[in-house]
This record gives structure tokens, C-alpha cells and sequence, in this order.
């Protein structure tokens, strides 16, 4: 089983934090400009968030930017790329004001543990069309229907391993057929390392993402038996830090309403099929329009919110691993997610 981040993941936020604030790192905003009457700051600020990379699931915060969303807020923003495990530290110390992320075990041992991090908006959803989800290799069913008990006893890859919010729609999946998941063995893996893997035998099963599913499909090696989320739940979310949770609010209120407004704007629809938008996201992500199109466009919310029971839910699932929370009292819903954010974007 792959559980190396659990007990040590606050640690190595505290260790990574420390190291943060000696290192030439990108400054976060220092506060100052309040909202204007117009919605806008009364200042033009300058804002840093880290995103994991240019790819369709970060595709948010990259075309508020380029569709200058961010600018009409009066909004200079500046996306580092950056691991995750490189950009929480500098988010909790204020080094960078945001991350565009996914939820995991370590954000949530961090804020047990006390960190200045909250959830403040969702991002993308996975459309029911989807390629991307929970993949089985053929010659595990050779033949047969799914059945999860197939799992039992077989490694099952996600680029996570067990600590991301995929493990909830695959440890839903398991439980509808009796398994554990101490049944099975989960390993660490990319995403474009598992396809391969999936074909020739060395894993049962896998997290795939878009547009890696085509060439699964295409060569009858996997198939698909599940989505990767539950339905309504987001694939990614937004995470401020100190520097706007608590220094200047009234630029993160903006930050949010000006991606609701891209969400609203431009993202919806069919909008990979779209020539002009697709135009303008492969250009950003610096990627072929053809590839884009090969995967579904995403679904983004007109109106900002996470899902009932989002954070239990996470919990719950987590601890079915006994050694990845590193805490013992529940978090609160509040304790994680921040919602003053998306009620003022959803108002303005």
C-alpha cells in the first residue's frame, strides 16, 4: 500500500515553510486596495498564485489571465508553476497568495496542524462524457463484466496513490462489491505512466485522465468502469493563504468573481469545439487544437460552491488508510473551506 504521505506530510510542510522564507521566492501581495463601487480594486494589485502545470483541468486561472478577466478587475496576476509540494509551504507562509489545486491528505493534516490555507472556490467538473475515470485492464476481465471484487489482490495506479479525492469515487466503487480497500494495492503513478502499464499487464487498474483514454480505447487494452468523481464533485479547487484570507480579502473576492466570470463568459458549453476559444487555449497551454480535441470540454459552475458533506466525505474515505490523517477530532467544514469568497462572486 502507498501511504508515505501520511504522518509525514505535516512535516515536510513545516520543514519545506522554513527553507520558504530565506529563498528567493515570488512575493505574495502585502494588502491595501479595497473594492470599488464598480466591483474593481480602487488599486491595481499584484497578485501570485502557483498552478501544477498548463493542462486542460488548470485551464482556468491561465484564460482569466489571457482573456484579461484579471485585468478588468484591476488584477495584475502572475501564475508560477510549481509541485504542489513546492508551492503549499510558500501559500502558508504568504509567499504566494493562491494555489489551483486538488484536495488532498496533506492539505488537510496542515490545517489540522494549524495552517493558514483554506478552500475558497471549486474549479472544473468532469462532463458525463468524460473519457477520463477509473480504468481496468482487459486482460483482467478477460472477457467478463466488472466486477470490483476483480481488484482484490491487484495494483490499482493513481498519480496520488491513496492521498487525492480520486480515492473517493474508487473506494465507493470498491465498496459496492464488498471490497476493502486494504484489498487492494495502490501505487503511486503518472497518469501517462499508467496507460502503458495498463497495457502491457504490470497494473489492474488506474486513474486516466484525458486524452490518455484515447489510446486505450483505441486499442481495446482497458476499459473504463467508473468516472473518477462523484457526480457533482469538483476535480480541482482554489486554495488562498494568509496574505488573502486575513491581509487583503477584498482582492481575493475580486480573484474569485473574475474566474466565475471566465466561467460564466467563456467557459461553458462545448467550448474545445469552439474555433476561437480552442484557438486561444492551445496557444496558452501550448498545445495542438487537435489534441485539445480529443478530450470533452469540462463543466464549470455559474454559481460557486462545493458539495454537501465535501470535507467528511473526504475524511471518511481517508481514513480508511489508518496511518494518512494525521489527526483524530474531525475538521469542521469551515476549518477548510472559506466561503466569504465565492458569496461575493456569486453576488457580483
Amino acid at each position: 500500500m502507498n501511504r508515505q504521505r501520511g504522518r509525514g506530510a505535516l512535516a515536510v510542510v513545516a520543514g519545506l515553510a522554513m527553507f520558504a522564507v530565506g529563498c528567493g521566492s515570488p512575493e505574495a501581495s502585502g494588502g491595501g486596495a479595497t473594492i470599488g463601487d464598480d466591483g474593481k480594486l480602487t488599486e491595481r494589485t499584484e497578485l501570485t498564485i502557483a498552478i501544477p502545470g498548463k493542462q486542460l483541468p488548470i485551464l482556468a486561472p491561465i484564460m482569466a489571465k489571457a482573456w484579461k478577466k484579471f485585468d478588468e478587475r484591476n488584477l495584475d496576476v502572475t501564475i508560477e508553476t510549481l509541485a504542489s509540494d513546492e508551492a503549499f509551504p510558500l501559500l502558508a507562509t504568504g509567499k504566494l497568495d493562491g494555489i489551483w489545486t486538488g484536495p488532498s491528505v496533506g492539505l488537510f493534516n496542515a490545517v489540522a496542524g494549524g495552517a493558514d490555507v483554506r478552500m475558497v472556490s471549486p474549479g472544473n467538473y468532469l462532463s458525463e462524457e468524460s473519457g477520463g475515470g477509473i480504468w481496468v485492464s482487459s486482460a483482467l476481465l478477460n472477457g467478463r463484466e466488472f466486477e470490483p471484487s476483480m481488484l482484490r489482490g491487484k495494483k490499482f495506479a493513481s498519480s496520488q496513490g491513496n492521498t487525492g479525492t480520486s480515492m473517493v469515487a474508487f473506494s465507493q466503487l470498491l465498496e459496492s462489491g464488498g471490497v476493502g480497500v486494504d484489498e487492494v494495492e495502490i501505487v503511486t503513478m503518472s497518469a501517462s505512466d499508467a496507460v502503458p502499464a495498463l497495457e502491457n499487464g504490470s497494473i489492474s487498474g488506474a486513474i486516466v485522465q484525458e486524452p490518455l483514454d484515447v489510446a486505450l480505447e483505441k486499442n481495446n487494452s482497458a476499459v473504463r468502469v467508473s468516472p473518477q468523481f462523484p457526480d457533482g464533485w469538483n476535480n480541482t479547487t482554489l486554495l488562498f493563504g494568509p496574505s488573502l484570507l486575513r491581509d487583503n480579502p477584498d482582492a481575493g473576492k475580486v480573484f474569485v468573481a473574475a474566474l466565475r466570470s471566465t466561467f460564466v463568459d467563456k467557459l461553458q458549453g462545448d467550448y474545445l469545439a469552439d474555433p476561437e476559444r480552442v484557438a486561444d487555449i492551445a496557444e496558452q497551454l501550448e498545445q495542438p487544437v487537435e489534441t485539445l480535441q480529443q478530450s470533452t470540454s469540462d463543466l464549470y459552475p455559474t454559481e460557486l460552491s462545493f458539495p454537501d458533506e465535501y470535507v467528511a466525505t473526504h475524511e471518511q474515505v481517508w481514513r480508511q488508510w489508518p496511518d494518512l490523517l494525521t489527526y483524530d477530532e474531525p475538521l469542521t467544514t469551515e476549518q477548510v473551506i472559506d466561503t466569504q469568497f465565492m458569496d461575493w462572486a456569486n453576488e457580483h
